[in-house]
């Protein structure tokens, strides 16, 4: 990954203002995207990947793990990578399902 990227990732991550929507991009000018949005992309995900109890996802970049957690309890496990450790701090202090990894 470029410099930039990281660099990027790193500085946007680390203003974390408690709102893990505006922490990952998830906005619209400025405003977190309605609930109902985040609803629909996990549903959209779920649809597309035909998931089930039995599976099994490695979800890359998974940032603070917004979707992440929200896929949890439609699958067996499911590991969450991301290379911005303030992004992985986040996740891990918003709590998660014992099926996280």
């Amino acid at each position: 990954m470029s410099d930039y990227w990281r660099s990027h990732y790193d500085t946007i991550s680390s203003q974390f203002d408690g709102s893990l929507l505006k922490q990952v991009g998830k906005t619209v000018n400025g405003q977190e995207i309605p609930e109902l949005q985040v609803k629909l992309i996990v549903e959209n995900i779920a649809k597309v990947l035909r998931l089930n109890s039995c599976d099994y996802i490695i979800d890359l970049c998974c940032g603070n793990g917004l979707i992440t957690r929200q896929l949890a309890p439609l699958v067996k496990d499911i590991v969450g990578v991301d290379y911005t450790l303030n992004l992985i701090d986040a996740a891990k202090k918003c709590g998660s399902s014992s099926n996280v990894l």
